[in-house]
């Protein structure tokens, strides 16, 4: 086999690769977003348990030069069957906002001490939430957004190439130039 061959069907199989990798990619990303547009939806009728707010903070992280991204950092303890559970998860939305006033008034709502109604998952007691029920945003929107985004990929930059490189090598092949 030549050396010009070889690369060819090198580059074939970098190709299918790549391919499978995003295509996996979209399924991961696809599949999570499912999932926390399910768990959004199903939350408003989760069981309920009282809860309190043990810290509630708004923290910020800059990101280059007069551009800060603001974040809740709020940690509550409810007790479902005997058993103490700790979350940090307001709720199936973002909590994470370059507009200041928006995040503030998240840890406001929750400030230390409070005390709550937490939402949680009837089967894992441990995942649970504030604020139930679907907010569409980013956090929602997000996971299929990368998933569509690596779905096309997928399918209009790097199947293509693959294809043409597997022609290739048939065609290599069929006219007698792999020996």
């Amino acid at each position: 086999m030549r050396a010009s061959e070889e690369v060819k069907k090198s580059g074939t199989r970098v190709f299918g690769v790549a391919l499978f990798a995003f295509l996996a990619l979209s399924g991961i990303c696809g599949g999570w977003g499912i999932l926390n547009l399910k768990h959004a939806v199903c939350s408003r009728g989760w069981p309920q348990a009282k809860g309190e707010i043990l810290s509630s903070e708004l923290k910020g992280q800059s990101r280059g030069k007069d551009r800060t991204r603001y974040y809740t950092r709020i940690l509550y303890r409810y007790t479902v069957n005997n058993t103490d559970y700790e979350s940090g998860k307001v709720g199936f939305h973002d909590a994470m906002s370059t507009d200041r006033k928006y995040v503030k008034g998240i840890v406001e709502r929750y400030p230390k001490g409070k005390e709550v109604t937490v939402f949680y998952h009837p089967k894992k007691p441990g995942l649970a939430v504030l604020e139930p029920g679907l907010t569409v945003t980013i956090g929602i929107l997000g996971p299929f957004i990368f998933g569509i985004a690596f779905l096309c990929i997928a399918l209009c930059k790097i199947m293509p190439q693959f294809m043409r490189e597997r022609r290739e090598a048939e065609s290599q092949s069929h006219t007698g130039y792999a020996q």
